[in-house]
């Protein structure tokens, strides 16, 4: 016998619920082919009022014996095999603290993403944290949501890349046209092919070259310094860039402006200024030895 933890939906209450097995088998013949098909199902038996019922959130991978769940409560046997639904549970008993106010309109605002699982992962270790770990957790929801507002900002001032278009497109028609008057139109099909390559990869050099000294100066004349001035942490704008998926609006409007973080990687290592990685908690061996 294996037991979970779920909520049935007749009472409506968490409980420890029974897990059953049922396996069965159906077949025919197909033309003179004897053919088996096995059917399995799981259903779980609710603690409290005996409803049978399917979960809609349980991993057929996680299951307790009675022996393993003895000693644990409740919400441990969820954790253990109810992660999904132990997850909705803790995230709603969470949103009725004050302080995390900011951090659920963040966490809303962030599509599935590693930045978006790092900051769940910590928010779900939120009553584990200490004083110092929940104010640098607050402070790094709260420079992550500036930095997000600031690449929307910025992300409408990025000046069109019209001129590196134009260039890339002028260098592949010169060397087409050069080309051509000086081999003619009387070439093989590799022959045209070399041509066609060559075009293209001179008209993609050139883009790529004033488009990178385009991104430069406005890196150096405009983001960094209203970075400065708003005081944006360049170690989370580089995270929301790097690592974070907004909604497709934004998306749409962002997808340019994350190419620049090379180009901010580069400036500040030329610079000699080091971008300390930001973290949404802060490390449980790292805290104690300060504390210590």
């Amino acid at each position: 016998m294996a037991l979970i933890a779920d909520v049935c939906p007749h009472c409506r209450r968490m409980t420890r619920c029974q897990v059953t097995e049922r396996t069965s088998v159906s077949g025919g013949i197909i033309m003179g082919i004897p053919i088996v098909i096995p059917h399995s199902s799981t259903t779980f038996g609710c603690g409290e009022c005996g409803c049978e019922f399917q979960s809609e959130t349980w991993n057929q991978h996680r299951s307790l014996s009675p022996a393993e769940s003895v000693g644990l409560d409740l919400e441990q046997i969820l954790s253990l095999t109810n992660p999904v639904l132990y997850e909705r549970v803790m995230l709603e008993r969470l949103r009725a603290d004050a302080r995390l106010e900011e951090v659920f309109v963040l966490l809303g605002k962030l599509r599935p993403s590693s930045l978006h699982s790092d900051l769940k992962r910590s928010l779900m270790n939120w009553s584990q944290l200490d004083e110092e770990q929940c104010i640098h957790f607050l402070t790094s929801t709260r420079r992550c949501t500036e930095a997000i507002c600031f690449t929307e900002v910025m992300a409408s001032r990025t000046k069109s890349g019209g001129v590196g278009c134009l260039g890339g497109i002028l260098g592949s028609a010169g060397v087409w046209i050069g080309c051509i008057a000086l081999f003619g139109t009387n070439v093989s099909l590799m022959g045209s092919l070399g041509i066609l390559f060559a075009g293209l990869l001179t008209g993609t050099s050139i883009s790529g070259l004033l488009w990178s000294a385009r991104d430069r100066s406005w890196l150096q004349a405009v983001l960094l310094p209203e970075a400065d001035r708003e005081k944006i942490c360049l170690g989370w704008l580089l995270q929301v860039l790097e690592r974070s998926r907004l909604s497709e609006e934004a998306e749409s409007k962002l997808a340019s402006f994350r190419e620049i973080a090379p180009a901010i990687r580069s400036h500040m290592a030329a610079e000699g200024k080091a971008i300390k990685e930001p973290e949404f908690h802060i490390r449980t061996t790292l805290a104690s030895s300060n504390k210590a």
